[in-house]
Protein backbone atom coordinates (compact mmCIF):
# COMPACT_ATOMS: atom_id res chain seq x y z
CA UNK A 1 0.00 0.00 0.00
CA UNK A 2 2.78 2.40 0.96
CA UNK A 3 4.66 1.52 -2.25
CA UNK A 4 1.60 2.23 -4.38
CA UNK A 5 1.07 5.56 -2.64
CA UNK A 6 4.70 6.58 -3.23
CA UNK A 7 4.42 5.52 -6.86
CA UNK A 8 1.34 7.69 -7.32
CA UNK A 9 3.07 10.66 -5.67
CA UNK A 10 6.12 10.16 -7.91
CA UNK A 11 3.99 10.00 -11.06
CA UNK A 12 2.11 13.11 -9.96
CA UNK A 13 5.37 15.02 -9.41
CA UNK A 14 6.65 13.90 -12.81
CA UNK A 15 3.33 14.95 -14.33
CA UNK A 16 3.52 18.39 -12.74
CA UNK A 17 7.19 18.85 -13.62
CA UNK A 18 6.51 17.83 -17.20
CA UNK A 19 3.89 20.53 -17.52
CA UNK A 20 5.88 23.14 -15.61
CA UNK A 21 8.97 22.43 -17.71
CA UNK A 22 7.25 23.78 -20.80
CA UNK A 23 8.92 27.13 -21.54
CA UNK A 24 6.67 30.14 -21.62
CA UNK A 25 6.26 33.38 -23.51
CA UNK A 26 4.79 35.97 -21.13
CA UNK A 27 2.65 38.46 -23.01
CA UNK A 28 0.45 39.37 -20.05
CA UNK A 29 1.71 42.96 -20.03
CA UNK A 30 1.36 43.50 -23.78
CA UNK A 31 -1.49 45.56 -25.15
CA UNK A 32 -2.63 44.12 -28.44
CA UNK A 33 -3.40 47.26 -30.41
CA UNK A 34 -5.07 47.24 -33.80
CA UNK A 35 -1.75 47.69 -35.61
CA UNK A 36 0.56 45.52 -33.48
CA UNK A 37 1.64 41.99 -34.27
CA UNK A 38 4.02 39.86 -32.21
CA UNK A 39 6.39 37.16 -33.40
CA UNK A 40 6.07 34.05 -31.25
CA UNK A 41 9.82 33.46 -31.18
CA UNK A 42 11.95 31.97 -28.44
CA UNK A 43 12.81 28.65 -26.84
CA UNK A 44 10.29 25.85 -27.30
CA UNK A 45 10.31 22.41 -25.70
CA UNK A 46 11.42 20.07 -28.44
CA UNK A 47 10.97 16.32 -28.96
CA UNK A 48 12.73 14.89 -31.99
CA UNK A 49 11.51 11.68 -33.62
CA UNK A 50 8.31 11.63 -31.56
CA UNK A 51 4.79 12.88 -32.16
CA UNK A 52 3.74 13.86 -28.62
CA UNK A 53 0.09 14.56 -27.86
CA UNK A 54 -0.92 16.99 -25.07
CA UNK A 55 -2.24 14.05 -23.05
CA UNK A 56 1.20 12.38 -23.07
CA UNK A 57 2.69 13.49 -19.75
CA UNK A 58 5.75 11.32 -19.27
CA UNK A 59 8.33 11.88 -21.99
CA UNK A 60 11.91 13.07 -22.00
CA UNK A 61 12.38 16.09 -24.26
CA UNK A 62 15.28 16.37 -26.65
CA UNK A 63 15.87 19.85 -25.27
CA UNK A 64 14.98 23.49 -25.79
CA UNK A 65 14.94 24.57 -29.41
CA UNK A 66 14.88 28.06 -30.92
CA UNK A 67 11.92 28.94 -33.10
CA UNK A 68 12.31 29.94 -35.87
CA UNK A 69 15.07 27.49 -36.69
CA UNK A 70 16.00 24.37 -38.64
CA UNK A 71 16.12 21.21 -36.57
CA UNK A 72 18.75 19.71 -38.91
CA UNK A 73 21.12 22.38 -37.54
CA UNK A 74 20.38 21.29 -33.95
CA UNK A 75 22.99 19.05 -32.30
CA UNK A 76 22.38 16.35 -29.67
CA UNK A 77 25.43 14.82 -28.00
CA UNK A 78 27.65 16.45 -30.61
CA UNK A 79 25.73 15.13 -33.61
CA UNK A 80 23.36 17.10 -35.83
CA UNK A 81 19.83 15.80 -36.18
CA UNK A 82 18.86 14.31 -39.56
CA UNK A 83 16.88 16.47 -41.94
CA UNK A 84 14.10 13.92 -42.47
CA UNK A 85 11.86 12.86 -39.64
CA UNK A 86 9.23 14.18 -37.26
CA UNK A 87 9.22 16.27 -34.07
CA UNK A 88 6.97 17.96 -31.53
CA UNK A 89 7.18 21.54 -30.25
CA UNK A 90 5.60 22.92 -27.08
CA UNK A 91 5.26 26.46 -25.75
CA UNK A 92 3.14 28.09 -23.03
CA UNK A 93 1.55 31.44 -23.99
CA UNK A 94 0.49 33.76 -21.17
CA UNK A 95 -1.91 36.45 -22.35
CA UNK A 96 -3.32 39.54 -20.59
CA UNK A 97 -6.57 39.31 -18.65
CA UNK A 98 -8.29 41.57 -21.15
CA UNK A 99 -7.40 41.40 -24.79
CA UNK A 100 -9.21 41.56 -28.12
CA UNK A 101 -9.88 38.37 -30.07
CA UNK A 102 -6.46 37.14 -31.22
CA UNK A 103 -5.33 35.37 -34.37
CA UNK A 104 -2.27 33.17 -34.81
CA UNK A 105 -0.78 32.88 -38.31
CA UNK A 106 1.52 29.97 -39.08
CA UNK A 107 3.43 30.78 -42.32
CA UNK A 108 4.08 27.98 -44.72
CA UNK A 109 6.82 25.78 -43.25
CA UNK A 110 7.12 23.56 -46.36
CA UNK A 111 6.24 20.65 -44.06
CA UNK A 112 3.18 18.98 -42.57
CA UNK A 113 2.05 20.14 -39.13
CA UNK A 114 -0.71 19.57 -36.57
CA UNK A 115 -1.66 22.09 -33.86
CA UNK A 116 -3.28 21.78 -30.44
CA UNK A 117 -4.51 24.65 -28.27
CA UNK A 118 -4.23 23.23 -24.74
CA UNK A 119 -5.75 19.73 -25.00
CA UNK A 120 -7.84 20.35 -28.12
CA UNK A 121 -6.71 19.44 -31.62
CA UNK A 122 -7.37 22.58 -33.62
CA UNK A 123 -5.92 22.18 -37.11
CA UNK A 124 -3.86 19.85 -39.29
CA UNK A 125 -2.03 21.24 -42.34
CA UNK A 126 -1.09 18.47 -44.70
CA UNK A 127 -0.71 15.03 -43.15
CA UNK A 128 1.65 14.48 -40.22
CA UNK A 129 3.24 11.05 -39.96
CA UNK A 130 6.17 9.33 -38.32
CA UNK A 131 6.94 7.53 -41.59
CA UNK A 132 7.70 8.94 -45.02
CA UNK A 133 4.87 7.13 -46.83
CA UNK A 134 2.18 8.75 -44.65
CA UNK A 135 3.51 12.34 -44.61
CA UNK A 136 2.17 14.97 -46.99
CA UNK A 137 3.24 18.64 -46.88
CA UNK A 138 0.71 21.45 -46.59
CA UNK A 139 0.74 24.50 -48.88
CA UNK A 140 0.14 28.12 -47.87
CA UNK A 141 -0.17 30.28 -44.76
CA UNK A 142 -2.81 29.39 -42.16
CA UNK A 143 -4.47 31.87 -39.75
CA UNK A 144 -6.32 30.50 -36.70
CA UNK A 145 -8.43 32.15 -34.00
CA UNK A 146 -7.07 31.64 -30.47
CA UNK A 147 -9.44 30.49 -27.72
CA UNK A 148 -10.57 33.20 -25.28
CA UNK A 149 -8.32 32.38 -22.32
CA UNK A 150 -5.30 33.85 -20.56
CA UNK A 151 -3.06 30.79 -20.89
CA UNK A 152 -2.58 28.52 -23.88
CA UNK A 153 -0.20 25.64 -24.34
CA UNK A 154 0.72 25.33 -27.99
CA UNK A 155 1.59 21.81 -29.14
CA UNK A 156 2.74 21.51 -32.74
CA UNK A 157 3.68 18.24 -34.41
CA UNK A 158 5.81 18.53 -37.55
CA UNK A 159 6.96 15.97 -40.12
CA UNK A 160 9.26 16.43 -43.12
CA UNK A 161 10.46 13.81 -45.59
CA UNK A 162 10.69 16.12 -48.57
CA UNK A 163 13.00 19.14 -48.33
CA UNK A 164 16.58 19.79 -47.17
CA UNK A 165 15.51 21.99 -44.22
CA UNK A 166 13.11 21.01 -41.50
CA UNK A 167 11.15 22.46 -38.61
CA UNK A 168 9.36 25.65 -37.68
CA UNK A 169 11.75 27.96 -39.48
CA UNK A 170 9.35 30.89 -39.98
CA UNK A 171 8.07 33.08 -37.15
CA UNK A 172 4.50 32.52 -35.98
CA UNK A 173 2.57 35.82 -36.01
CA UNK A 174 0.19 36.73 -33.16
CA UNK A 175 -2.13 39.72 -33.01
CA UNK A 176 -5.65 41.04 -33.24
CA UNK A 177 -7.71 40.13 -36.28
CA UNK A 178 -7.19 43.59 -37.80
CA UNK A 179 -3.45 43.66 -37.01
CA UNK A 180 -2.81 40.24 -38.55
CA UNK A 181 -4.91 41.19 -41.56
CA UNK A 182 -2.88 44.39 -42.07
CA UNK A 183 0.36 42.47 -41.58
CA UNK A 184 -0.37 40.16 -44.51
CA UNK A 185 -2.06 42.82 -46.61
CA UNK A 186 1.14 44.90 -46.49
CA UNK A 187 3.14 41.93 -47.67
CA UNK A 188 0.61 41.29 -50.41
CA UNK A 189 0.94 44.87 -51.64
CA UNK A 190 4.74 44.55 -51.62
CA UNK A 191 4.50 41.33 -53.63
CA UNK A 192 2.17 42.97 -56.16
CA UNK A 193 4.60 45.90 -56.47
CA UNK A 194 7.57 43.58 -57.03
CA UNK A 195 5.77 41.33 -59.50
CA UNK A 196 4.37 44.30 -61.44
CA UNK A 197 7.72 46.08 -61.58
CA UNK A 198 9.54 42.96 -62.82
CA UNK A 199 6.89 42.22 -65.46
CA UNK A 200 7.14 45.81 -66.74
CA UNK A 201 10.93 45.50 -66.91
CA UNK A 202 10.54 42.17 -68.71
CA UNK A 203 8.28 43.69 -71.37
CA UNK A 204 10.40 46.82 -71.76
CA UNK A 205 13.69 44.96 -72.23
CA UNK A 206 12.11 42.39 -74.53
CA UNK A 207 10.74 45.18 -76.74
CA UNK A 208 14.22 46.75 -76.86
CA UNK A 209 15.58 43.42 -78.06
CA UNK A 210 12.88 43.08 -80.71
CA UNK A 211 13.75 46.56 -81.98
CA UNK A 212 17.53 45.97 -81.85
CA UNK A 213 18.24 42.25 -82.28
CA UNK A 214 21.89 42.83 -81.43
CA UNK A 215 20.91 43.90 -77.88
CA UNK A 216 21.38 40.44 -76.36
CA UNK A 217 21.84 41.86 -72.82
CA UNK A 218 18.27 43.19 -73.03
CA UNK A 219 16.98 39.73 -73.98
CA UNK A 220 18.88 38.13 -71.11
CA UNK A 221 17.64 40.73 -68.63
CA UNK A 222 14.06 40.24 -69.77
CA UNK A 223 14.50 36.52 -69.01
CA UNK A 224 15.85 37.25 -65.52
CA UNK A 225 12.93 39.59 -64.76
CA UNK A 226 10.36 37.06 -66.00
CA UNK A 227 11.83 34.18 -63.98
CA UNK A 228 11.86 36.18 -60.75
CA UNK A 229 8.37 37.58 -61.35
CA UNK A 230 7.18 33.97 -61.62
CA UNK A 231 9.09 33.08 -58.45
CA UNK A 232 7.40 35.90 -56.52
CA UNK A 233 4.06 34.61 -57.81
CA UNK A 234 4.96 31.11 -56.67
CA UNK A 235 6.33 32.09 -53.27
CA UNK A 236 6.15 35.74 -52.28
CA UNK A 237 6.27 37.42 -48.89
CA UNK A 238 2.54 36.83 -48.42
CA UNK A 239 2.34 33.30 -49.78
CA UNK A 240 1.76 31.45 -53.01
CA UNK A 241 -0.24 33.88 -55.14
CA UNK A 242 -0.13 31.59 -58.15
CA UNK A 243 -2.59 29.25 -56.43
CA UNK A 244 -5.25 31.93 -56.89
CA UNK A 245 -4.74 31.59 -60.65
CA UNK A 246 -3.93 27.86 -60.78
CA UNK A 247 -5.44 26.24 -57.66
CA UNK A 248 -4.74 22.69 -58.86
CA UNK A 249 -1.02 23.19 -59.39
CA UNK A 250 0.92 20.34 -57.79
CA UNK A 251 3.17 20.93 -54.81
CA UNK A 252 6.08 19.40 -56.68
CA UNK A 253 5.60 21.82 -59.59
CA UNK A 254 5.45 24.79 -57.19
CA UNK A 255 8.79 23.94 -55.64
CA UNK A 256 10.48 23.30 -58.98
CA UNK A 257 9.25 26.66 -60.31
CA UNK A 258 10.64 28.28 -57.18
CA UNK A 259 14.18 26.89 -57.45
CA UNK A 260 14.83 27.55 -61.17
CA UNK A 261 15.55 31.30 -60.67
CA UNK A 262 17.84 30.49 -57.73
CA UNK A 263 19.78 27.88 -59.68
CA UNK A 264 20.25 30.07 -62.78
CA UNK A 265 20.82 33.56 -61.31
CA UNK A 266 24.61 33.41 -60.87
CA UNK A 267 25.28 32.09 -64.38
CA UNK A 268 22.91 34.68 -65.87
CA UNK A 269 24.76 37.46 -64.06
CA UNK A 270 28.07 36.20 -65.40
CA UNK A 271 26.70 36.00 -68.94
CA UNK A 272 25.15 39.47 -68.62
CA UNK A 273 28.45 40.97 -67.47
CA UNK A 274 30.29 39.26 -70.32
CA UNK A 275 27.86 40.58 -72.94
CA UNK A 276 28.16 44.15 -71.63
CA UNK A 277 31.87 44.15 -70.84
CA UNK A 278 33.42 41.37 -72.95
CA UNK A 279 36.99 42.39 -72.18
CA UNK A 280 36.58 42.09 -68.41
CA UNK A 281 35.57 38.42 -68.16
CA UNK A 282 37.01 35.42 -69.91
CA UNK A 283 34.58 33.67 -72.23
CA UNK A 284 35.55 30.07 -71.24
CA UNK A 285 34.75 30.83 -67.58
CA UNK A 286 31.34 32.23 -68.48
CA UNK A 287 30.49 29.31 -70.77
CA UNK A 288 31.58 26.81 -68.09
CA UNK A 289 29.36 28.37 -65.42
CA UNK A 290 26.37 28.54 -67.77
CA UNK A 291 26.84 24.86 -68.68
CA UNK A 292 27.17 23.78 -65.02
CA UNK A 293 24.12 25.83 -64.06
CA UNK A 294 22.07 24.30 -66.88
CA UNK A 295 23.06 20.77 -65.85
CA UNK A 296 22.19 21.32 -62.18
CA UNK A 297 18.87 22.92 -63.10
CA UNK A 298 17.96 20.06 -65.42
CA UNK A 299 18.97 17.54 -62.74
CA UNK A 300 16.84 19.32 -60.12
CA UNK A 301 13.83 19.25 -62.44
CA UNK A 302 14.12 15.51 -62.96
CA UNK A 303 15.04 14.04 -59.57
CA UNK A 304 12.56 13.49 -56.69
CA UNK A 305 12.22 16.38 -54.23
CA UNK A 306 13.48 14.35 -51.26
CA UNK A 307 16.89 14.08 -52.96
CA UNK A 308 17.41 17.84 -53.14
CA UNK A 309 19.33 18.04 -49.85
CA UNK A 310 22.93 17.86 -51.05
CA UNK A 311 22.04 19.42 -54.41
CA UNK A 312 20.73 22.66 -52.90
CA UNK A 313 23.80 23.01 -50.69
CA UNK A 314 26.16 22.44 -53.63
CA UNK A 315 24.32 24.97 -55.82
CA UNK A 316 24.41 27.58 -53.04
CA UNK A 317 28.20 27.17 -52.81
CA UNK A 318 28.56 27.33 -56.61
CA UNK A 319 26.45 30.50 -56.74
CA UNK A 320 28.70 32.17 -54.19
CA UNK A 321 31.79 31.14 -56.15
CA UNK A 322 30.25 32.30 -59.44
CA UNK A 323 29.60 35.76 -58.02
CA UNK A 324 33.37 36.26 -57.57
CA UNK A 325 34.29 36.50 -61.29
CA UNK A 326 31.28 38.76 -61.86
CA UNK A 327 32.48 41.06 -59.08
CA UNK A 328 36.03 41.02 -60.46
CA UNK A 329 34.73 41.86 -63.93
CA UNK A 330 32.70 44.78 -62.60
CA UNK A 331 35.74 46.07 -60.69
CA UNK A 332 37.79 45.98 -63.90
CA UNK A 333 35.02 47.79 -65.79
CA UNK A 334 34.91 50.54 -63.16
CA UNK A 335 38.70 50.87 -63.17
CA UNK A 336 38.67 51.26 -66.97
CA UNK A 337 35.83 53.78 -66.77
CA UNK A 338 33.59 51.66 -68.98
CA UNK A 339 30.11 53.13 -69.48
CA UNK A 340 27.40 51.63 -67.28
CA UNK A 341 29.80 50.01 -64.83
CA UNK A 342 29.03 52.44 -62.01
CA UNK A 343 25.23 52.22 -62.05
CA UNK A 344 25.31 48.43 -62.48
CA UNK A 345 27.76 48.14 -59.57
CA UNK A 346 25.40 50.13 -57.35
CA UNK A 347 22.55 47.73 -58.14
CA UNK A 348 24.82 44.75 -57.59
CA UNK A 349 25.99 46.15 -54.24
CA UNK A 350 22.38 46.53 -53.07
CA UNK A 351 21.66 42.98 -54.20
CA UNK A 352 24.68 41.64 -52.30
CA UNK A 353 23.65 43.47 -49.11
CA UNK A 354 20.21 41.84 -49.32
CA UNK A 355 21.78 38.43 -49.99
CA UNK A 356 24.13 38.80 -47.01
CA UNK A 357 21.19 39.80 -44.81
CA UNK A 358 19.29 36.66 -45.83
CA UNK A 359 22.32 34.42 -45.28
CA UNK A 360 22.82 35.84 -41.78
CA UNK A 361 19.11 35.44 -41.09
CA UNK A 362 19.20 31.78 -42.16
CA UNK A 363 22.16 31.26 -39.80
CA UNK A 364 20.16 33.00 -37.00
CA UNK A 365 22.89 35.59 -36.53
CA UNK A 366 20.43 38.42 -37.17
CA UNK A 367 16.64 38.44 -36.87
CA UNK A 368 15.41 40.58 -39.74
CA UNK A 369 13.37 39.16 -42.61
CA UNK A 370 14.31 37.80 -46.02
CA UNK A 371 14.72 40.81 -48.32
CA UNK A 372 16.35 39.22 -51.37
CA UNK A 373 13.23 40.21 -53.36
CA UNK A 374 14.22 43.87 -53.03
CA UNK A 375 17.80 43.02 -54.00
CA UNK A 376 16.61 41.39 -57.22
CA UNK A 377 14.50 44.44 -58.06
CA UNK A 378 17.45 46.80 -57.40
CA UNK A 379 19.65 44.66 -59.64
CA UNK A 380 17.08 44.56 -62.46
CA UNK A 381 16.43 48.31 -62.21
CA UNK A 382 20.11 49.23 -62.41
CA UNK A 383 20.58 46.96 -65.44
CA UNK A 384 17.46 48.33 -67.12
CA UNK A 385 18.36 51.99 -66.56
CA UNK A 386 21.70 51.52 -68.24
CA UNK A 387 20.30 49.49 -71.14
CA UNK A 388 17.51 52.03 -71.64
CA UNK A 389 20.03 54.87 -71.86
CA UNK A 390 22.14 52.87 -74.29
CA UNK A 391 19.17 51.98 -76.49
CA UNK A 392 17.99 55.61 -76.52
CA UNK A 393 21.39 56.88 -77.62
CA UNK A 394 21.65 54.18 -80.25
CA UNK A 395 18.29 55.13 -81.74
CA UNK A 396 19.12 58.83 -81.95
CA UNK A 397 22.60 58.20 -83.31
CA UNK A 398 21.33 55.80 -85.96
CA UNK A 399 18.65 58.30 -87.04
CA UNK A 400 21.03 61.26 -87.24
CA UNK A 401 23.88 59.39 -88.92
CA UNK A 402 22.07 57.12 -91.34
CA UNK A 403 24.24 56.84 -94.46
CA UNK A 404 22.79 58.11 -97.71
CA UNK A 405 22.04 55.22 -100.03
CA UNK A 406 23.45 55.61 -103.54
CA UNK A 407 21.40 54.39 -106.48
CA UNK A 408 23.22 52.34 -109.08
CA UNK A 409 22.28 54.76 -111.82
CA UNK A 410 23.97 57.59 -109.94
CA UNK A 411 27.39 55.94 -109.97
CA UNK A 412 29.84 57.29 -112.51
CA UNK A 413 32.42 54.93 -113.94
CA UNK A 414 35.28 57.25 -113.09
CA UNK A 415 34.18 57.98 -109.53
CA UNK A 416 36.01 55.47 -107.33
CA UNK A 417 34.52 56.93 -104.11
CA UNK A 418 30.95 56.45 -105.32
CA UNK A 419 31.73 52.93 -106.51
CA UNK A 420 33.41 51.97 -103.24
CA UNK A 421 30.54 53.33 -101.09
CA UNK A 422 27.95 51.58 -103.26
CA UNK A 423 29.86 48.28 -103.01
CA UNK A 424 30.30 48.53 -99.23
CA UNK A 425 26.64 49.43 -98.67
CA UNK A 426 25.54 46.52 -100.82
CA UNK A 427 27.77 43.97 -99.10
CA UNK A 428 26.95 45.20 -95.58
CA UNK A 429 23.24 44.89 -96.41
CA UNK A 430 23.85 41.27 -97.43
CA UNK A 431 25.76 40.65 -94.17
CA UNK A 432 22.92 42.06 -92.04
CA UNK A 433 20.39 39.93 -93.92
CA UNK A 434 22.51 36.82 -93.38
CA UNK A 435 23.26 37.63 -89.70
CA UNK A 436 20.44 39.88 -88.40
CA UNK A 437 21.53 39.40 -84.79
CA UNK A 438 25.11 40.59 -85.42
CA UNK A 439 24.92 43.75 -87.52
CA UNK A 440 27.92 45.99 -88.11
CA UNK A 441 29.21 45.49 -84.56
CA UNK A 442 29.28 41.73 -85.00
CA UNK A 443 30.97 42.07 -88.39
CA UNK A 444 33.69 44.35 -87.01
CA UNK A 445 34.27 42.03 -84.05
CA UNK A 446 34.45 38.82 -86.08
CA UNK A 447 36.39 40.12 -89.07
CA UNK A 448 38.73 42.25 -86.91
CA UNK A 449 38.96 44.68 -89.83
CA UNK A 450 37.34 47.70 -88.18
CA UNK A 451 37.76 49.32 -84.79
CA UNK A 452 34.85 49.19 -82.31
CA UNK A 453 34.39 52.31 -80.19
CA UNK A 454 32.39 52.54 -76.98
CA UNK A 455 30.65 55.77 -75.99
CA UNK A 456 30.35 57.00 -72.43
CA UNK A 457 26.77 55.76 -72.42
CA UNK A 458 27.95 52.25 -73.27
CA UNK A 459 26.79 52.03 -76.86
CA UNK A 460 29.30 50.35 -79.19
CA UNK A 461 29.90 52.05 -82.53
CA UNK A 462 31.80 51.29 -85.74
CA UNK A 463 32.73 54.92 -86.25
CA UNK A 464 35.38 54.38 -88.95
CA UNK A 465 33.32 51.85 -90.90
CA UNK A 466 30.36 54.27 -90.81
CA UNK A 467 32.49 56.91 -92.51
CA UNK A 468 33.29 54.49 -95.36
CA UNK A 469 29.57 53.75 -95.78
CA UNK A 470 28.65 57.37 -96.43
CA UNK A 471 29.72 59.30 -99.55
CA UNK A 472 29.78 62.58 -97.59
CA UNK A 473 32.18 61.24 -94.96
CA UNK A 474 34.28 58.86 -97.08
CA UNK A 475 37.96 59.56 -96.28
CA UNK A 476 40.02 61.55 -98.77
CA UNK A 477 42.85 59.06 -98.32
CA UNK A 478 41.02 55.77 -97.74
CA UNK A 479 42.66 52.50 -96.80
CA UNK A 480 41.66 50.54 -99.89
CA UNK A 481 42.99 47.29 -98.49
CA UNK A 482 40.31 47.43 -95.78
CA UNK A 483 37.63 48.07 -98.39
CA UNK A 484 38.78 45.05 -100.41
CA UNK A 485 39.07 42.84 -97.31
CA UNK A 486 35.59 43.82 -96.13
CA UNK A 487 33.97 42.80 -99.42
CA UNK A 488 36.04 39.59 -99.64
CA UNK A 489 35.19 38.61 -96.03
CA UNK A 490 31.47 39.00 -96.70
CA UNK A 491 31.74 37.03 -99.94
CA UNK A 492 33.45 34.22 -98.04
CA UNK A 493 31.10 34.14 -95.04
CA UNK A 494 27.64 34.92 -96.43
CA UNK A 495 25.44 32.39 -98.16
CA UNK A 496 24.91 34.08 -101.55
CA UNK A 497 23.55 32.69 -104.78
CA UNK A 498 26.02 32.34 -107.64
CA UNK A 499 24.66 35.30 -109.59
CA UNK A 500 24.87 37.67 -106.62
CA UNK A 501 28.31 36.39 -105.69
CA UNK A 502 29.66 36.88 -109.23
CA UNK A 503 28.10 40.35 -109.52
CA UNK A 504 29.77 41.61 -106.33
CA UNK A 505 33.06 39.99 -107.26
CA UNK A 506 32.98 41.71 -110.66
CA UNK A 507 32.26 45.10 -109.03
CA UNK A 508 35.20 44.54 -106.67
CA UNK A 509 37.49 43.77 -109.60
CA UNK A 510 36.32 46.93 -111.40
CA UNK A 511 37.04 48.99 -108.27
CA UNK A 512 40.56 47.51 -107.97
CA UNK A 513 41.22 48.20 -111.65
CA UNK A 514 40.03 51.78 -111.27
CA UNK A 515 42.28 52.35 -108.26
CA UNK A 516 45.32 50.87 -110.04
CA UNK A 517 44.64 53.05 -113.09
CA UNK A 518 44.54 56.26 -111.08
CA UNK A 519 47.62 55.34 -109.09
Amino acid sequence: MRFSFLLLITLFIIHVNAKESIPGLDLSNRSFSENQTIQVDGKWLFYFGRLINPADTISVATGLFSVPGYWNEYSVNGQKLPVFGCATYKLRLKLPQKHPPLNLTIPEQLTAWKLWFNDSLYFEHGTVSAIQEGSKAGVGNITLVLPDTTQIILTIQVSNYLLPRSGLYASLILGSDEAVHRHWELRRYIDILLIGALLILFLYNFIIFLYHRSEKPSLLLSGICLLWAIRFLVFGMAGRHILLLLPNLSYSMLLRMEIIPLFTLASMLLLFGHLLFPNTQKKPIVISWVAVSALFTLYALLIPLNRWGVLVSVVEILNIIAIIPFYIGMARAIRKGMPGSTIISIGFALFMLCAINDALYDMRIIFTEHIINFGILALALSFSLYLAKRASFRYHYATDNEPKQIEIGDVKADDKTQLAVKLLQKTMTLWEKSYPDKGKIGFARESELWQIYMNRDGWERTQTLDKYLNADTFPQKPRWSKVYSTVEYILANCDLDSGEHDSIKKELQNLKKLIRTEQ
